[in-house]
């Protein structure tokens, strides 16, 4: 009987990495520029359901964003020589605010600048076709690597996870499980029939 095929994507451990409570605009952009050179806290171990569920992937082939924070992730729960490393699958990188002298708490500033309509540059558009395309590559990589017979496991972002599930959704994947609900750790598996899998990306 053919199986479901499926992939796991899961964020990445808690970071060695303090946010202050509040921050203006241009203090938060400073601010996710150090955090993506930072690693994971030492104290920051994969919950052992976590562990349960990557040992039960069948034939699993495991990718991480070249952040460090999701590599070293993505060590603590298998080795770094069986990691497929890639830009691929980093963070969306926030543009410049369009107010940067407010003040907001860190993660209304993440909220807000996902919007275009927050954001000051005239890029702004170049930039969300820039991560609508690497986030079609990505999704299109990981449905292909799926029909290989492989079963993809990524240590990747909240914001990133988040948008690669829309758009593997609207290829006809469907979530089947999830546990952590976006916060450090957390996991969610999609997964497609073998009738419905060819379907294109984007």
């Amino acid at each position: 009987m053919n199986q479901d095929y499926q992939i796991l994507l899961i964020r990445h451990g808690e970071p060695n990495f303090e946010w202050p409570e509040r921050c203006s605009g241009t203090r938060f952009i400073e601010l996710c520029a150090e955090y993506r050179d930072v690693g994971l806290s030492h104290a920051s171990c994969p919950p052992d359901s976590l562990k349960k569920i990557v040992s039960g992937i069948s034939k699993p082939w495991y990718f991480s964003s070249d952040l460090p924070r999701a590599v070293q992730s993505g060590v603590r729960l298998v080795c770094k020589e069986n990691l497929h490393i890639s830009p691929l699958f980093a963070e969306l990188e926030f543009p410049y605010p369009a107010q940067p002298w407010a003040c907001r708490e860190p993660q209304e500033w993440a909220d807000a600048l996902i919007s275009k309509h927050n954001q000051s540059s005239a890029r702004a558009e170049d930039r969300a076709l820039q991560f609508e395309e690497r986030l079609i590559e990505a999704a299109t990589y990981l449905v292909q690597t799926s029909l290989e017979g492989r079963s993809p496991v990524v240590f990747a972002h909240g914001v990133f996870n988040e948008v690669l599930a829309g758009a593997l959704a609207q290829a006809g994947w469907s979530q089947v499980s999830e546990q952590g609900q976006g916060g450090y750790w957390s996991w969610r598996k999609l997964a497609i029939g073998p009738q419905y899998a060819r379907r294109g990306m984007g």
